[in-house]
């Protein structure tokens, strides 16, 4: 029994399942911040991770693909879409500013992954952002500590077929 609480008191010290991630931004003078547990994705069949926090209205999130489960520091460039062959990494913000939800992404900056391996993952970006159809822009920070990374095959783009490839074409029946 004793041995029991010693193990629970370890591992309620060490707060395993729970990462947290940070960010903060301002716009026309007004601060915005995002505090709260994060969650990551991965999936090794695109090598692609994504780290995210949502609190209330407001949410960031930076992806990236990767060659191997180890630190690096990645420059952070536009986002392009779901279904192209991308080796960079990107950011995004979300929130609501009265009754208009307000989008940025990544125009430039930098995502330096400090720790990881196949279940957490910590690291901080800094980026210029810029508003979606707008002219604005403002600078994200966000940092991610030991937030648990978990399989999530939503990330995992099915590769494109060749040019050349024909659609399938439908059977007829005699």
């Amino acid at each position: 029994m004793r041995a029991h609480l010693l193990v629970l008191g370890a591992v309620t010290a060490c707060g395993l399942g729970k990462g947290s991630v940070d960010a903060e931004w301002q716009v026309a003078g007004e601060r915005h911040e995002v505090t709260t547990e994060g969650a990551a994705g991965w999936c090794a069949a695109s090598a692609m991770i994504l780290v995210e926090g949502t609190e209330g209205d407001r949410a960031v999130g930076v992806h990236w693909h990767y060659d191997s489960l180890a630190p690096a520091v990645h420059q952070l460039e536009p986002p392009t879409s779901a279904d192209s062959a991308v080796t960079g990494a990107s950011a995004a913000i979300r929130y609501v500013h009265l009754d208009e939800v307000r989008g940025y992404r990544s125009l430039a900056g930098e995502l330096t992954v400090r720790a990881i391996d196949s279940a957490t993952v910590s690291g901080s970006v800094t980026a210029v952002m810029h508003r979606v159809g707008e002219s604005d822009t403002t600078v994200l920070a966000m940092t991610f500590d030991r937030v648990p990374l978990v399989a999530d095959s939503t990330l995992c783009v099915a590769p494109k077929a060749a040019p050349d490839t024909l659609a399938p074409t439908p059977a007829t029946e005699p």
